[in-house]
């Protein structure tokens, strides 16, 4: 009887305990908020989450992460591009879910994410410290790929291959800083490049020559700024054909001709 008792205690104890766990959780749970950051095409912002980690997001970009990181990892959602500066926590896995069904798994670095939805490709570029980048390969079977610093990864996913560049970073994340870099930039390399900063639309006349590259570098200048540089160091001119550069939510649209 003695020993019936005792078990009846500690099946009371147990239920007991089992359900205040439940209701902490619960609990926990519904006060971990998610907050979701928008930055408009042409501008970057910076935010700071919970753990210290800090992150520059960059335009046409969206990031979903939790007031707080409250399980076992501190996972937050990428559309667009990001550089992270990772606090370490070797108890708690930083992870960046991208879209294409690929994501990045750190503990404490400095790295470079651009994976909007619209595009095929994800590129990661590492500066510090290490990543593993998975995804799915070829076949559909999910992979892993071990980062250094200095490296550039560019993943397909249309057909699950990946391709591994050495590079100091310099180009990938001038954007954070406000500057532009083309370095024997082709004119349409250097349009892209400028139709994103600045969320613009370039029409290019056909009689436009594809020969032409242009090297410089721009720190916090307007796009009429770039645009006269390369005007005065080739034959190409340029005007607008909308809204004469004005701000808003159309695209500021701009003609390339001779």
């Amino acid at each position: 009887p003695v020993a019936r008792w005792v078990w009846q205690i500690a099946a009371v104890f147990v239920v007991a305990f089992g359900l205040s766990y439940i209701m902490i959780q619960a609990f926990q749970k519904e006060n971990v908020e998610m907050q979701t950051v928008y930055v408009p095409a042409g501008q970057r912002t910076q935010v700071t989450l919970a753990d210290g980690t800090t992150v520059w997001v960059n335009g046409k970009s969206t990031l979903t992460f939790p007031n707080r990181f409250s399980s076992r990892t501190r996972k937050v959602e990428l559309d667009g591009e990001a550089y992270f500066d990772v606090r370490k926590d070797p108890e708690k896995q930083f992870i960046v879910s991208t879209a294409h069904q690929s994501a990045i798994k750190v503990l404490g670095t400095k790295f470079n994410v651009k994976a909007y939805k619209e595009a095929d490709e994800v590129i990661t570029t590492l500066v510090e410290g290490k990543v593993n980048f998975e995804f799915n390969n070829a076949g559909q079977q999910p992979q892993y790929i071990i980062m250094a610093p200095g490296q550039k990864l560019v993943y397909n996913s249309q057909n699950g291959k990946t391709q591994l560049y050495t590079t100091s970073g310099e180009r990938e994340l001038s954007w954070k800083d406000g500057k532009i870099i083309f370095r024997q930039t082709s004119l349409r390399d250097a349009l892209d490049i400028l139709a994103d900063r600045y969320n613009a639309e370039f029409v290019i006349q056909e009689n436009v020559p594809h020969d032409d590259s242009f090297s410089g570098t721009f720190t916090n200048r307007n796009l009429e700024q770039v645009l006269n540089f390369i005007s005065v160091s080739s034959k190409v001119r340029w005007r607008y054909l909308n809204n004469n550069g004005t701000a808003g939510k159309e695209k500021i649209k701009i003609e390339i001709f001779i």
